[in-house]
């Protein structure tokens, strides 16, 4: 444990904020962690998948336990040929290659979890309040917070995990207007009961069905739900296209599937953050990299954002501060980042390559694929 103590603000209550709350509230700082209030909705939010990655991080943060009553384990990952059925890649998920633990985890179940641990610490203050603006007191080694009732709060450090758009990614980039790179691709996420699936869809396993002018990735959750993700290539006519796709799909039959009731979200590409820390402000989670959807790596590197600074913080010399350590940390974790996000960028270009390449792109794919994939995804789990 670092022997100077520090007061800290983090900013957002997602799965970045509450990591980096635990794993700077374990090292005896005191977090003031700020919320919007946000009530988790009635419908349900879906699941996620967690790589060994990720459950090495929640071990640093001292919350696995409490997560995997939340996750179910899955033993197998598949690429599949939508138009053929054939099997392209099969992977194994197992503890011979390294591979475990691997489960899917409720959304929920992850968030509750999280906020519970939170607020089980003395160290920690949670509070609701929506930030209007953020500064850095370089002069006094402070950063400081007006919120939007007129009061001003200060802290030694203020952590923002308030995505893309929040207002610490906008004071670290200058204030600059952030503006999208937006594909016209769709993502249509739903979770379906599995009692109304075909039994085959409940085995514990992931699978992604490589189509014509789009992909499927479904898995089981622990609450006896599969969690669907239809992606499109296109926006306009992104329904009739996850209709096209779904009915291709050789489990489904003849549908059974509730579209209407997807959320869907345009898969939207920001610029990459060129810096992660103006003078006291920090970006952490999707506010630092918005990963792409593709490797499954979203929550998972805002949770080793938190784990790694966790283990950075214990592993130093007792009196130092965050002052000395945090350049090390962003310095360290935007070029661990730099390497995911590129894979999972050239994997978004493998599952939505145009219409016309897609049945090449299965033959190499299925040729080649296991030499590639395993690689790729071992080194990413193992960081």
């Amino acid at each position: 444990m670092v022997s100077i103590a520090e007061q800290i603000i983090v900013i957002g209550d997602g799965v970045a904020g509450l990591a980096m709350t635990l794993a700077l509230a374990q090292h005896g700082h005191e977090v003031t962690l700020i919320t919007e209030g946000r009530n988790l909705p009635d419908r349900h939010m879906g699941g996620m998948q967690l790589a060994p990655n990720s459950w090495a991080a929640l071990r640093q943060l001292s919350c696995e336990d409490a997560i995997k009553a939340h996750a179910k384990p899955l033993e197998l990952m598949r690429l599949m040929a939508l138009a053929t059925g054939h099997t392209l890649i099969h992977l194994p998920l197992d503890a011979a290659h390294h591979r475990q633990p691997y489960a899917s985890v409720t959304r929920r179940g992850l968030l509750v979890a999280l906020m519970e641990k939170v607020k089980s610490l003395v160290t920690v203050n949670v509070i609701e309040a929506k930030v209007v603006t953020v500064a850095s007191d370089m002069a006094h080694k402070k950063a400081c917070l007006s919120l939007d009732d007129g009061k001003t709060i200060e802290a030694d450090w203020v952590f923002g995990a308030d995505g893309v758009t929040g207002i610490c990614r906008r004071y670290i980039q200058g204030d600059q207007d952030l503006r999208p790179t937006r594909s016209s691709r769709q993502a249509h996420r739903f979770a379906i009961p599995l009692s109304k699936m075909p039994e085959v869809m409940a085995s514990a396993s992931t699978s992604v069905w490589l189509g014509r002018e789009g992909h499927i990735v479904h898995y089981p959750l622990s609450d006896d739900y599969l969690n669907m993700v239809v992606m499109t290539s296109s926006h306009e006519g992104g329904k009739k296209q996850a209709e096209q796709l779904l009915g291709q799909h050789p489990w489904l039959g003849d549908g059974g599937v509730p579209l209407d009731d997807a959320l869907v979200t345009p898969l939207t590409e920001w610029p990459r953050c060129d810096s992660w820390l103006r003078g006291r402000v920090v970006v952490t989670g999707d506010s630092a990299h918005q990963m792409p959807p593709h490797l499954a790596q979203g929550a998972g590197q805002a949770l080793v954002d938190a784990a790694s600074l966790s283990q950075m913080i214990a592993s130093g010399k007792n009196g130092v501060s965050l002052q000395d350590i945090l350049p090390v940390w962003v310095g360290q974790r935007m070029r661990q980042v730099r390497s995911v996000l590129d894979a999972a960028s050239a994997a978004g270009r493998v599952f939505s390559p145009p219409p016309a390449l897609a049945m090449m792109r299965d033959a190499a794919v299925g040729l080649g694929g296991m030499a590639v994939l395993p690689r790729i995804l071992d080194r990413i789990w193992a960081a």
